[in-house]
């Protein structure tokens, strides 16, 4: 069947029209129908099929879908009573499924059904949010077991200290040491030019310092006692130094997800160093706390297959002075107003000072540290992003009931805090929404294209909480991408005051601006952002501060609708896993639109098979995705430059994909793609046309395409057309089928292929019956493009037509016309009569069986004298 070259040039053996039946194995053979095996009242949109089961997946248009299920014979059924056979789930754009879990895209987002027990289990679109906030408890002094000892290399003498009438020191009497002498000297500093009212005596300490072995003795000592109270207090699951704390949900296969932003936790902030000394010994004290949270999740029954636990991590937190060396005795002058411990209380930043200098104080030396400045310190918890495991708790935990209490932590976890699990991946627009209009599974993780993201409204939560009343915030974002320029609120939270202007963190490096809001008063804070060097995200980051500049009566900005279109983008999940798409799964395709994406089933080239095992369809070209190590996509290679039609259906069949496009039905393998429908591609026949419009190309435009996977032919329906072109693969012939039934879709059962026409009956192709043993009669017709029988220039009269044909019942009846223009054509009544230039031949075969054949016709013809007298 051809319309291709024009009329006059066309060969004797080709067909105009063929009804039923298809030029196949040298002959023409009956086209077998489906097999009817059920009916669907509602447009069938996936089959969801594992060892056990195999479930028909229905959608009735508006927002609920229906399930379905195969009998013994294969027929359709319904789900057995008892169980739910429809759900409420939105505006469906299509369904697939990795597993038992069944994803369906929807206008609200990836919905989820986990069949199990025999039935669908309801799980909505949203992986649980848990409700978590971290709190930290009243300081904890800590000691060692046993003192600095430091006789023998540190001497002390009484000396004199000189305060002012304020209580201030303003002259101090300092023991140096005379170096290889073994005796001290005094040295006499004057703080202040006031007037001394009031002398004192002080023990005065300095290290007999002759070589270095002296001063590295007394580091370690020092160093040695100070880490056996960090020691302590890590082994009673206690922190003493900034941190940073964040949780994540464990999923059934390890995967993390719903990963917090990291909440910091102040122990201390710039100092945690009190320290008590006497003449042959000294004692420091530290101060610890224990991290808390109070927990819940949403409906995490319903979700209890999928989500196992709720997991904390933590940092191992920065010092705030250096510990390996720089400790030193200090002076009256040198510890006076120094922080020997801060924390975060309820609404304010605390210092906590050494002060002992008035008159009724007795003065006293400190052993010190080499303090960090605050940038210092600020500047090392941007760095502080390594998290491990410290914690979990199963979700069903009689803990997860949203009331605070400590984290149970492991014996010994903190003390090898760096041995135990990282969160290696940080979250990548995890707390992002999505919509996906096409979705393809392939090997164990799910493909999703046409993507559209709506932002997080970010985080509430950014530091540990100590105390009670205290007050809330909100936290309005400006995300500004090269797609989408809009604001975001959060959720209110509470917030000790002085950390507004400190630790803030947005799961997106595309956010530039922050303002912090005190409903309460009408008032905010405006912050700039930047991008987090080594986290997912935009911060900003300063240490508490109880000066807060705050803008009254802030104009708060307006909240729009705004998503980002990423339609030129593949979002991929992790494998066996459809709820979870990391950041190694987003892959650019060129600049175009995403159209399609299937499973290349040939090499691009010598060498290559399975390197770019899916080929992706844009409005700009095919492209293959290479795979890395870790079987993720990692490179788009450009195959061709061919494009299909926006919604053309991608068929994959033993070796090639085809797919329809402008120039007609294509075919890629590997790195090649060819047309092949190029024989369709000609004149619209003028006559003898008994159905359809004999346009091709316009059929292709909204079609449906089954891959008959046993006679190896492709069935082209299109919408609203009760006709269906069938495509020969072997032979690459055209054929059509006038079958009545108009066909609303097409959906793989592999190796099967389900049609469902408009009335709701669904047909299976490989439920046929061997054409031996088929009892169906087929009939048909087909008619021949004009024919020539020896040359179209000459007149010829038809003697006879004798018809080849292996048939025991059927009939053929033959209709015959001639034409001397091939544009205007007669009727013959028989053979014999006038001649003509041209003929048609229109057959017409019924009772044919589906073993039978048809090979052909042999005409004896007559050509017409043109000898003249002479």
């Amino acid at each position: 069947m051809t319309n291709v070259p024009s009329d006059l040039l066309s060969d004797d053996s080709e067909l105009l029209e063929s009804d039923g039946f298809i030029f196949k194995d040298g002959e023409m053979k009956a086209v077998q129908k489906g097999v009817s095996i059920g009916n669907v009242p509602y447009k069938i949109m996936y089959v969801h099929k594992m060892a056990d089961y195999e479930n028909i997946i229905a959608y009735d248009g508006t927002t609920n879908i229906y399930w379905y299920t195969k009998d013994d014979s294969g027929n359709i059924v319904s789900p057995p009573d008892g169980v739910t056979k429809s759900f409420n789930v939105g505006t469906v754009y299509d369904v697939k499924s990795i597993g038992n879990t069944l994803a369906v895209a929807t206008n609200e987002g990836l919905h989820y059904l986990l069949f199990k027990g025999g039935k669908y289990k309801d799980l909505g679109t949203e992986i649980p949010t848990p409700n978590v906030v971290f709190s930290i408890s009243p300081s904890t002094p800590i000691e060692a077991d046993t003192p600095i000892r430091y006789e023998g290399f540190v001497n002390h003498k009484t000396l004199k200290v000189s305060y002012d009438d304020s209580g201030n020191v303003c002259r101090i009497h300092k023991l140096i040491y005379i170096k290889n002498s073994g005796d001290f000297g005094e040295q006499t500093v004057t703080i202040n030019d006031n007037t001394p009212v009031k002398e004192e005596d002080y023990e005065a300490y300095a290290i007999t310092n002759d070589n270095d072995n002296n001063e590295n003795l007394f580091q370690d000592a020092v160093v040695g006692h100070v880490s056996s109270i960090i020691n302590k207090a890590k082994e009673k699951n206690l922190f003493c130094f900034p941190f940073y704390a964040r949780y994540a949900l464990r999923l059934f296969d390890g995967t993390y997800a719903r990963i917090s932003n990291p909440v910091i936790c102040y122990p201390c902030v710039t100092g945690n160093h009190h320290s008590h000394i006497g003449n042959t010994t000294a004692y420091f004290t530290l101060y610890g706390v224990s991290l808390t949270a109070a927990v819940s999740i949403p409906q995490k029954e319903d979700w209890v297959d999928i989500v196992k636990e709720i997991v904390f991590f933590a940092t191992k937190g920065v010092m705030p002075y250096k510990l390996e060396k720089g400790w030193k005795f200090g002076y009256l002058d040198e510890v006076y107003g120094m922080t020997w411990h801060d924390d975060v209380g309820p609404d304010n930043y605390t210092e906590h000072k050494y002060s002992r200098y008035g008159y009724t104080d007795e003065p006293s030396m400190r052993i010190i540290p080499s303090l960090k400045t605050k940038d210092k310190i600020a500047e090392e918890l941007k760095k502080d992003t390594v998290f491990y495991k410290i914690s979990q708790l199963n979700v069903m935990s009689e803990d997860v009931d949203g009331i605070s209490s400590a984290l149970k932590i492991d014996d010994g976890v903190l003390s090898t805090l760096e041995t135990q699990e990282q969160l290696k991946k940080d979250d990548y627009y995890g707390w992002a929404h999505y919509v996906f209009k096409k979705m393809y599974p392939y090997n164990g993780r799910l493909n999703a294209i046409g993507v559209y993201r709506s932002p997080f409204e970010g985080f509430s939560s950014f530091c540990a909480l100590k105390g009670e009343d205290i007050d809330s915030y909100k936290y309005y974002v400006h995300i500004e991408s090269g797609s989408m320029s809009r604001w975001v609120e959060s959720k209110e939270g509470k917030a000790p005051k002085c950390t507004l202007n400190g630790w803030f963190f947005y799961p997106d490096p595309n956010a530039t601006e922050v303002i912090v809001y005190d409903a309460n008063h009408n008032r905010g804070i405006k912050s700039k952002l930047q991008p987090h060097p080594l986290l997912n995200g935009s911060y900003k980051m300063a240490l508490p501060d109880n000066t807060i500049k705050w803008e009254d009566n802030i104009s708060l900005p307006s909240i729009e609708n705004e998503i980002e279109d990423l339609n030129s983008q593949i979002f991929t999940s992790v494998v066996n896993n459809p709820f979870v798409f990391e950041a190694s799964g987003d892959n650019t395709v060129g600049t175009g639109k995403i159209l399609g994406i299937i499973a290349n089933t040939e090499a691009v080239s010598q060498g290559q098979f399975g390197q770019y095992p899916l080929m992706v369809f844009t409005d700009e070209g095919i492209y293959g995705l290479s795979v890395n190590s870790e079987g993720l996509y990692s490179r788009a290679y450009p195959i061709s430059r061919e494009v299909c039609n926006e919604d053309s259906p991608l068929v994959p069949t033993d070796r090639l994909v085809f797919f329809a496009s402008k120039k007609g039905l294509m075919a890629a393998s590997g790195g090649s793609v060819a047309c092949m429908s190029e024989q369709m591609r000609g004149r619209v026949p003028r006559n003898f046309a008994t159905f359809g419009e004999g346009k091709f190309l316009d059929f292709l435009k909204d079609c449906f395409i089954a891959y008959d996977y046993r006679d190896s032919i492709l069935r082209i329906f299109s919408k609203g057309k009760s006709y269906q072109y069938i495509y020969n693969m072997v032979d690459k012939t055209f054929s059509m089928v006038n079958s009545g039934i108009e066909a609303q879709a097409v959906v793989n059962d592999y190796p099967d292929n389900l049609i469902q026409d408009t009335k709701g009956n669904v047909y299976s192709l490989t439920s046929k019956p061997d054409i031996n043993e088929d009892t169906e009669s087929y009939s048909g017709s087909f008619t021949t493009r004009p024919l020539k029988l020896g040359g179209s220039m000459t007149l010829k009269s038809l003697r006879a037509v004798k018809h080849l044909f292996d048939s025991d019942e059927g009939t053929i009846g033959l209709e015959i016309y001639g034409s001397n223009d091939c544009k205007h054509w007669c009727k013959l009544p028989s053979v014999g009569g006038k001649p003509w230039k041209y003929f048609t031949f229109k057959y017409t075969l019924q009772n044919f069986k589906a073993a039978d054949s048809f090979a052909g016709s042999i005409v004896e013809v007559q050509s017409r004298r043109e000898d003249k007298m002479r």
